[in-house]
């Protein structure tokens, strides 16, 4: 009972919102893999999502499928960066980067400093 109360408040204050995206069979794309890609990771694909990713050196992480750069910025409908700001990643990201990928996609810099030059 409370929960619909709760609701209805949410309802009438516009809180529902339609313009979001649903993310369940998307495809994510994740530039570096440490330990906070691998937990998000683990959340996407308990959330139905494919997940794509990119690392440096070679890796393996169950349920993930580890790409080239190019496949995975053309494949993925939702890119998180995961790389640490050093002068090799420094600008990672190049407009001929940022061009190869999906229209609409949604870049998350979940990683130190700018994702591009």
């Amino acid at each position: 009972m409370a929960w619909r109360k709760w609701t209805a408040k949410c309802a009438l204050a516009n809180w529902l919102r339609d313009d979001g995206m649903q993310l369940t069979g998307k495809t994510l794309g994740l530039i570096g893999f440490g330990g906070i890609a691998a937990e998000v990771a683990r959340i996407a694909l308990g959330s139905g999502i494919k997940v794509l990713a990119w690392n440096r050196t070679a890796k393996t992480h169950s349920g993930v499928e580890f790409v080239g750069i190019e496949a995975l910025l053309a494949q993925s409908d939702v890119v998180s960066l995961h790389l640490l700001l050093t002068d090799e990643t420094r600008g990672f990201l190049s407009r001929e980067r940022i061009a190869a990928m999906k229209p609409g996609v949604i870049l998350v810099n979940t990683a130190r400093g700018r994702a591009g030059r």
